[in-house]
């Protein structure tokens, strides 16, 4: 049972990279969620779920669901932000929070924002679900611990632009049970920049990059290409370097919602052609005066 369980916390810090934090094929379509400094963006409050299964098919596989809100303070210099966020894989669950304080800085071209977060999660390891490979049984019921969180981010923005990154796991920690013991979180910073091309009065193209590294020296980059209809459709596609490709849609209804869907292919050679992974997401913007979505800043 010890080499099982040694085998699990090393498997998972391997995997920590794709895993240590969520990976979402349809960030950049809500960028709070991939940058606190882009809390308040809309002038508006904004509400967005989302819900992720990787691998569908292998047992096991990371599954994940998000809620996040943000919203402007009436200081207008000023926003605030909340995620949790639930990510199971296999055995191990974890659930964590954070709130964010957002500062806006007017340029002469755009808005230059600075955020800092704080929270805590909570991981748990389910012993039950761990097969045991000898006849040694140390191991009884569920192991729980709580470790703090800290978050950094900045983001610069135009009408059509976009530039920023996040940090997250600033505080050091690690998971111990008696002799046995993971390294924790790693510190992980996400990068995104994009840009929006008119291409005709009816649609717009929109690249996006973005780089993702721990502190382990890890790195994921990722390219993503989307094309805007009428200001209500979106559609693209994206790829992340030795690690899945995925297509999503989104669309936006009655002004204020918006519903998007994507799916994605793994291409590492263990899962290829064998499991797939959807991501769902649900968003709206409420309040009083609640704009219009199509008359928002291309990068939302």
């Amino acid at each position: 049972m010890r080499g099982v369980l040694v085998l699990f916390f090393l498997g998972f810090s391997l995997a920590s990279f794709g895993q240590q934090d969520w990976v979402y094929s349809m960030q950049s379509l809500n960028l709070y969620d991939g940058n606190a400094a882009a809390a308040g963006m809309y002038d508006k409050s904004s509400l967005n779920i989302r819900a992720r299964n990787q691998w569908v098919g292998v047992d096991g596989a990371p599954n994940t669901q998000m809620i996040s809100f943000h919203a402007p303070l009436k200081n207008e210099k000023l926003a605030l932000g909340v995620r949790f966020m639930h990510d199971g894989i296999g055995a191990f669950n974890r659930t964590m929070g954070a709130v964010h304080l957002a500062y806006k800085l007017q340029t002469s071209a755009g808005q230059l924002s600075f955020a800092l977060g704080g929270g805590a999660a909570m991981e748990q390891l389910d012993v039950n679900k761990l097969k045991a490979q000898d006849e040694e049984e140390f191991l009884m019921g569920n192991i729980n611990q709580w470790t703090p969180l800290l978050e950094a981010a900045v983001l610069y923005r135009t009408k059509k632009s976009f530039v920023g990154g996040e940090v997250r796991h600033l505080l050091p920690n690690e998971s111990t049970y008696g002799s046995i013991q993971s390294a924790g979180s790693k510190m992980e910073a996400l990068a995104m920049a994009g840009t929006t091309v008119d291409i005709h009065s009816s649609w717009a193209l929109r690249p996006v990059a973005g780089l993702r590294w721990n502190q382990q020296g890890q790195l994921l980059p990722e390219v993503q290409l989307g094309a805007w209809y009428v200001k209500t459709l979106w559609v693209g596609a994206g790829y992340r370097f030795n690690s899945s490709a995925y297509a999503f849609a989104e669309c936006r209804l009655k002004r204020k919602f918006r519903l998007g869907y994507s799916f994605g292919v793994p291409v590492q050679t263990v899962f290829a052609g064998q499991a797939s992974t959807h991501e769902v997401m649900v968003g709206m913007l409420f309040g009083k005066g609640t704009p219009d979505l199509n008359s928002l800043r291309l990068f939302q």
